[in-house]
């Protein structure tokens, strides 16, 4: 099992409430392509999770009109959500792939106490992954999609488990021309 076989891509619609205070996960939406034992035993081929956790505060403003109209509404208490999401990983603790924002990682590891991950703790910015492969990594991920001809007929932007489809698929197109530029350079 190489490195980067147990991974897990995450995207997430997330609040800062005030300056502060700890950021909170408003939905997750996770993406694993494969889930491997430590071992590494293939346990589950590809699956996703999506959730929604139950807002500690009413939000106003920019966050009601935003990320709140395009939740299912489903919302789960804040330990169900991490119990669900640990029972999703399986106790393989992967690598997460993230798009570079320091929120979703704090608002995860609020979600679960700092001590208590059920990934690895060095998340991967996908954001770096971008630049090594000479690429601006403020482009929007989207308009990055269709240069690879990613299908996104029916993904909804803003949607945090179509959002981490974005993420993985392009990881996957991104990680191919960093190694094909290693192969040459060799």
């Amino acid at each position: 099992m190489s490195y980067s076989d147990n991974i897990v891509f995450l995207d997430g619609e997330f609040a800062k409430i005030l300056p502060g205070h700890a950021t909170q996960l408003l939905s997750i939406g996770l993406i694993a392509p494969t889930i491997f034992t430590g071992s590494g035993k293939r346990i589950r081929p590809g699956s996703e999770l999506y959730l929604e956790v139950e807002p500690e505060e009413k939000f106003q403003g920019w966050l009601e009109r935003n990320p709140i109209p395009y939740l299912d509404g489903e919302y789960m208490p804040r330990d169900a959500a991490a119990t669900i999401i640990k029972d999703f990983l399986g106790g393989t603790k992967p690598f997460l792939v993230t798009d570079a924002n320091p929120d979703e990682w704090m608002a995860l590891c609020n979600l679960f106490g700092s001590t208590d991950l059920p990934f690895d703790e060095t998340p991967v910015n996908f954001a770096n992954l971008l630049r090594a492969a000479g690429i601006d990594p403020d482009i929007d991920r989207y308009a990055l999609a269709s240069r690879y001809n990613i299908d996104m007929e029916y993904l909804r932007k803003g949607y945090a488990l179509d959002d981490a489809y974005i993420l993985m698929t392009l990881y996957t197109s991104i990680k191919d021309v960093i190694d094909k530029s290693r192969r040459t350079a060799s």
